[in-house]
């Protein structure tokens, strides 16, 4: 039985989801980011947009690329030349490559968890594990280190 008590199947407003892929050689490389995954009004708003694409590929391919770009708060993608892709600007967004594009699509769309992160201690997964039961507790305006800490 999981430890979660179902909490990891409930996402509270404001929530953030740590993301980690592992490196896959020739395809992409390592990926830590962090995102706010789509619920269910927001899916619905994706699937439309996407039905009024029709067959436009190219048109589907840049609705998801702008989700992606609202969607995450931050991720250590580089150019090249190492200057950071901007996850905020779409038309970087866009020239990801195909496999880690498609991944992180997954994961907005909570098809996708992600890897197991090699730099998690135990110790992190457990705290990890009590920060998102806390999420969900918090209720209105109080926030999670109010919550953890007892206020």
């Amino acid at each position: 039985m999981s430890s979660s008590n179902g909490t990891a199947s409930f996402i509270p407003d404001g929530y953030t989801q740590n993301v980690y892929f592992r490196e896959l050689p020739g395809i992409h490389g390592e990926f830590r980011g962090r995102c706010r995954p789509l619920i269910m009004i927001q899916q619905g708003q994706v699937q439309r947009e996407l039905q009024l694409a029709e067959d436009d590929w190219e048109k589907r391919q840049w609705i998801a690329a702008r989700w992606i770009s609202q969607q995450f708060v931050d991720w250590n993608i580089k150019q090249p030349g190492g200057q950071p892709v901007d996850h905020k600007d779409i038309n970087q967004v866009i020239r990801l490559r195909p496999a880690l594009f498609n991944r992180l699509w997954a994961v907005l769309n909570n098809q996708d968890g992600g890897d197991v992160d090699p730099q998690q201690t135990p110790y992190e997964a457990f705290a990890r594990a009590q920060r998102e039961q806390a999420v969900v507790a918090t209720g209105a305006g109080k926030s999670v280190e109010q919550v953890l800490e007892g206020n």
